[in-house]
């Protein structure tokens, strides 16, 4: 079988692609505390303000990410938003190589992520550390 092929979405592209993507995001977001939904994914992605790659084994679409660059006051870091589909063991390494692509061609010194225990376990092998935990203080303000 020939290597998994990354492909990065082009914003005009995105409505051909996203139903084909958009259980990935959906399964990503049952993690998260409901500051997103789908759609809200959807409207940054046509705008360019997040990035939409995939990963296809021959015509099929196997697996999805979603991007942003983030700038902090010292620094540029890809920011893997939601990762998800199947078979990751066959393409990790591959989409990590053009991570790494994206991150030398934008000027970010890093690639992060946050995720469940699940994907720190499977990154660890590609050199990912854990290097904090993600705590969430709900506060209901009468809505």
């Amino acid at each position: 079988m020939a290597d998994p092929l990354i492909c990065r979405v082009h914003p005009s592209h995105v409505l051909d692609v996203w139903p084909h993507v958009v259980d990935h995001i959906v399964k990503s977001l049952r993690y998260g505390w409901g500051e997103c939904e789908a759609e809200d994914f959807l409207d940054r992605l046509l705008l360019g303000k997040w990035r939409l790659w995939v990963v296809l084994e021959g015509q099929q679409i196997v697996a999805s990410a979603t991007i942003e660059l983030v700038n902090y006051p010292r620094a540029r870091a890809v920011r893997v938003i939601t990762l998800g589909g199947s078979r990751s063991k066959r393409w990790l390494k591959f989409l990590l190589t053009e991570l790494k692509k994206l991150a030398a061609e934008t000027g970010s010194v890093a690639i992060e992520g946050v995720g469940r225990p699940g994907w720190t376990r499977a990154l660890k092998s590609l050199g990912f550390e854990e290097s904090a935990r993600h705590v969430l203080l709900r506060i209901d303000n009468g809505q």
